[in-house]
């Protein structure tokens, strides 16, 4: 069965893309691994919320990027409430397991 990527994978491919950027100037930016960036577009690796908003951040603020910024306000919002919520299903999980 193929796999899909997750959507923000292509997002951040086609935002990275579009501001120019390559793996190592956005990493730089945001303070993040290239090889990290590399997983994340291509839905290898999960990455944290807070890692999302950083490279969300840096690509809002290229010249070359057409989102505007009341979406990646949004999509950062969108990416902090999916944070929040993966850690609260993580630690429903870990009770379960005690139990």
């Amino acid at each position: 069965m193929p796999t899909r990527k997750p959507k923000f994978s292509a997002e951040l491919l086609r935002l990275r893309d579009e501001a120019g950027l390559s793996r190592e100037q956005l990493g730089k930016a945001a303070k993040v691994d290239p090889s990290t960036i590399w997983a994340a577009e291509h839905g290898k690796r999960a990455i944290r919320g807070s890692t999302k908003h950083r490279l969300l951040e840096v690509l809002a603020k290229s010249g070359n990027n057409t989102m505007p910024h009341k979406d990646v306000d949004r999509a950062i919002l969108a990416v902090e409430r999916l944070a929040l919520a993966a850690e609260r299903i993580a630690n429903a999980l870990e009770s379960h397991k005690k139990k």
